[in-house]
């Protein structure tokens, strides 16, 4: 009896198993990638009067009425946050410690990338 023809349907059958495997745990450890199509990249710096950034502002855009998402600036005042596209981007600036003054500002109308110097006084 030749049995050729059954080893190799099961030699396909395990080499087709095996690279879904490999892809199921791929995925598992690294996630899904991200659409970024549909996605609002916002960048930008904090800086006070005197154009010196400010570090932990916390930068916040409103997702929907009762959601917001939100990043603190770094070292260097920058702040990144990606979002869903959308029309207008309500941004809220606020300082944990208190001693800088909350602002709020909405873009309009924009595509593509958006990067934003916001100037924040002291209280």
């Amino acid at each position: 009896m030749d049995t050729t023809l059954p080893r190799k349907w099961f030699s396909r059958i395990f080499k087709g198993a095996s690279l879904a495997t490999v892809a199921i745990a791929f995925q598992a450890c690294y996630g899904a990638p991200r659409d970024f199509g549909m996605d609002q990249y916002i960048e930008g710096v904090v800086t006070n009067a005197e154009g010196e950034p400010l570090k932990d502002i916390f930068v916040s855009v409103e997702v929907s009425s009762d959601s917001i998402q939100g990043t603190l600036s770094d070292d260097e005042g920058r702040f990144r946050l990606y979002t869903e596209r959308r029309d207008e981007y309500k941004l809220s600036f606020s300082d944990k410690n208190g001693n800088i003054q909350n602002k709020d500002t909405t873009l309009t109308g924009r595509r593509g990338g958006i990067f934003l110097t916001m100037n924040l006084d002291k209280k």
